[in-house]
């Protein structure tokens, strides 16, 4: 987790109630605003989409929890938590939606976010094939790769420039092979070669 999804983890547990009609904060439109205050902070788009993209996913937590156990669903009368949820969801998407339209071409977009996850999760697959008796080796690639992927704020080319410095730490250190190190590489570049240089 990065200190953006922190961020917007300690901003739900303040601002985003699990029960609006009790909650001081309570109406949709103020919990919307607290959010829209609290991406001024942040100066790059990216920064703010993925603020607002993390309020956006706990909150529909919450909201699935709440339909789980709210009585009203049961019996079909209006429910004030259910209202707030379907609100708040839809102005969340709103934003997102707008900030996603900002975003620089140097920074990743969603679907490229997607690719590259994909990308390394087949090499994490490929990695559990053949890590027999070397798991500690495992589990630093593994956390060194999870490392990476919440560095997505970053610029394309910040983020492949720091792939690459943790994939050349790796193979000096032994732990990952000059191979499956290259074999990375060559999966980003095959993709991502206008900003690898």
């Amino acid at each position: 987790m990065n200190i953006i999804e922190n961020q917007a983890d300690e901003f739900c547990k303040h601002f985003l109630p699990s029960n609006p009609g009790s909650h001081p904060f309570g109406s949709y439109q103020a919990f919307i605003d607290r959010v829209r205050n609290s991406i001024l902070q942040y100066y790059k788009p990216n920064y703010k989409l993925e603020f607002v993209a993390r309020v956006n996913r706990n909150t529909k937590k919450i909201a699935d929890a709440h339909d789980e156990i709210c009585p009203h669903k049961k019996t079909g009368h209006k429910c004030s938590s259910d209202e707030f949820y379907q609100n708040a969801l839809f102005f969340l998407q709103q934003e997102i939606d707008y900030l996603r339209d900002t975003i620089s071409p140097s920074d990743f977009s969603e679907s490229e976010k997607k690719s590259i996850d994909t990308t390394l999760e087949k090499v994490l697959s490929d990695l559990n094939d053949i890590k027999l008796g070397q798991e500690l080796t495992y589990k630093d690639v593994i956390d060194e790769i999870y490392e990476i992927r919440d560095l997505y704020y970053l610029n394309k080319k910040n983020w492949t420039q720091l792939l690459i410095g943790k994939l050349t730490e790796l193979v000096a250190g032994g732990i990952l092979s000059e191979t499956l190190s290259k074999q990375i590489i060559e999966e980003v570049q095959k993709n991502y070669k206008s900003f690898i240089g």
